[in-house]
């Protein structure tokens, strides 16, 4: 499941992404377009997507893809 250094990193990311949409990114109330929601989730979802293809990468077997498993 990794080293103890890689669970701390991926627990900073996270602290420092909330710290940043709820700190720097919506500093001043107003009404949120439609334009603004829709790139703010297309961001996340492109960094949530990100992460979690690093860490199938990194868990995943190293056999090829289309190799099936001995019966």
């Amino acid at each position: 499941m990794g080293t103890p250094l890689n669970w701390i990193a991926f627990n900073l990311f996270i602290a420092i992404a909330i710290a940043l949409d709820l700190r720097v990114f919506h500093r001043r109330p107003h009404k949120i377009a439609l334009r603004e929601a829709a790139i703010a989730s297309f961001g996340w979802i492109a960094v949530s997507v990100y992460l979690g293809s690093e860490c199938s990468i990194s868990v995943a077997p190293s056999r090829p893809s289309n190799s099936l498993p001995a019966t």
